[in-house]
């Protein structure tokens, strides 16, 4: 298909190619319902990290889809950019939230071997090795 191609016509196309419901070509996407109607009514368009799995479903390069991507954005000047600047956003956060997650484990790790210097701390010793994070968790799994 050229590049004009019109990714909310192509996936409309593809739907009705394969005799899918919207739940089910969503599903084999691997988004939500919602978020496929969304791009098949043409109100959004996919983001950045969703074109290799539309590609795939479409049978076409990632290339290709971003193409139709970025055409299916023309209509606002300027979506793709605030969609990337949000999505490199929360990339930002999710780094900052694990390395908060990693101080957190770090100080109850420090707490536990500090406490059973302290006179009378058994109590305070055993709510401490109560708390559960990310790390612990992962860590009595290995």
């Amino acid at each position: 298909m050229e590049s004009s191609a019109d990714l909310r016509s192509v996936l409309i196309a593809k739907i009705r190619e394969l005799d899918l419901t919207q739940r089910e070509s969503a599903k084999a996407i691997g988004v939500s319902q919602q978020a496929l109607s969304s791009w098949v009514s043409g109100d959004t368009i996919p983001s950045r990290t969703q074109v290799p799995r539309i590609a795939a479903f479409l049978g076409r390069p990632e290339d290709e889809v971003r193409q139709m991507r970025v055409k299916a954005a023309e209509q606002d000047i300027g979506v793709v950019e605030r969609i990337d600047h949000l999505e490199d956003a929360v990339d930002a956060l999710t780094v900052q939230l694990e390395e908060i997650r990693t101080t957190q484990h770090e100080l109850v790790t420090m707490a536990l071997a500090a406490i059973p210097a302290i006179p009378g701390a058994s109590e305070a010793l055993a709510e401490l090795r109560a708390v559960e994070t990310p790390h612990a968790k992962h860590e009595a799994a290995e």
